[in-house]
């Protein structure tokens, strides 16, 4: 079997050593979130910082119920096919990669896991500013629409005006007349 895959028993003795053994504190991957969250939280991270922590691994835990698995049995292979399966942005990728990494690696602190799956995975750049896209006429008839409050009328929506439209006033100054 080793021979299939061009391995040698030394690198397979020397895999099983390092990652075999069970993590001192097994717990759920979406477990393993939520207390490091906890515990950035205490460390008095701010509530933006742990929104955005939540978001990210959140979404991993949801993927394919990653959330489900032992944390300690979370692949490489899982990581990279859901940061580059989503259809993200180089910057997001990079950022859920980055928070990703910080919750493992507060698990390997704590015991919880004996390896961090994302060692060795490559950043996305995600540094530099994307493309500026233009809306065509219907892509901001559908935006402006959809940031439209609404109201239903027995059985029909109906379009009104009122402070529920805060989000229209934001897409009307954004499309003609830019923010600066």
């Amino acid at each position: 079997r080793l021979a299939a895959v061009n391995s040698t028993i030394e690198e397979a003795v020397g895999f099983f050593l390092e990652h075999g053994r069970a993590p001192l504190r097994p717990m759920r991957m979406r477990d393993l979130m939520e207390a490091a969250i906890d515990a950035k939280d205490r460390e008095g991270k701010s509530a933006k910082y742990l929104a955005a922590l939540r978001c990210s691994v959140g979404q991993l835990c949801r993927w394919q119920q990653t959330g489900d698995l032992w944390a300690h049995e979370v692949a490489r292979d899982r990581l990279e096919e859901w940061v580059e399966g989503n259809g993200w942005s180089a910057k997001t990728r990079r950022n859920y990669l980055i928070d990703v990494r910080t919750v493992f690696e507060w698990g390997k602190r704590e015991g919880m896991v004996r390896r961090n799956p994302t060692d060795g995975m490559t950043l996305p750049a995600g540094t530099g500013d994307g493309e500026v896209g233009v809306l065509g006429v219907g892509d901001v008839r559908r935006l402006i629409g959809a940031a439209m409050p609404r109201r239903v009328i027995g059985n029909r929506c109906s379009v009104i005006g009122g402070k529920d439209g805060v989000l229209l006033w934001y897409v009307v100054l954004g499309v003609f007349a830019g923010l600066r």
